[in-house]
């Protein structure tokens, strides 16, 4: 297996009674389960922050910020496999069949971006303010 295979991992959610089947091919991580789920149940959460997406929302980008498995600034998208090293010196791309890419200027951007949602995030939850009234 590629580095890119063994993060690929299927969502399925069955939901009885449910008449329509749908496949959605879009990126997420466990993250994106709660906010998905709610969608499907028909529940609008307002009062509270949730750092994940809705896989079924069509505007959804498709992005993953990783944190547990490889570096902080290493993410996913549908077309890329980014990992990031301190300074983005010795960073690797791929493509998601696994090929090696050249790392380019807007994957160092992504990076930071990355490494600041991530930040934005820890900022949250060591304020204890996720919950709005």
């Amino acid at each position: 297996y590629s580095i890119v295979e063994r993060f690929k991992v299927p969502l399925i959610i069955h939901v009885p009674g449910m008449d329509k089947a749908e496949k959605v091919d879009t990126v997420g991580a466990h993250i994106d389960v709660l906010p998905t789920l709610l969608c499907l149940l028909g529940i609008d959460n307002t009062d509270s922050v949730m750092f994940g997406h809705n896989l079924l929302d069509p505007e959804y980008e498709g992005i993953v910020y990783e944190l547990m498995h490889i570096r902080p600034g290493s993410f996913i998208t549908k077309d890329v496999f980014y990992m990031h090293s301190e300074g983005g010196i010795n960073s690797k791309a791929y493509d998601m069949k696994g090929n090696r890419i050249e790392v380019t200027d807007e994957h160092l951007e992504m990076a930071e971006k990355a490494i600041k949602v991530i930040e934005d995030c820890h900022a949250l939850l060591d304020a204890d303010d996720i919950m709005t009234d």
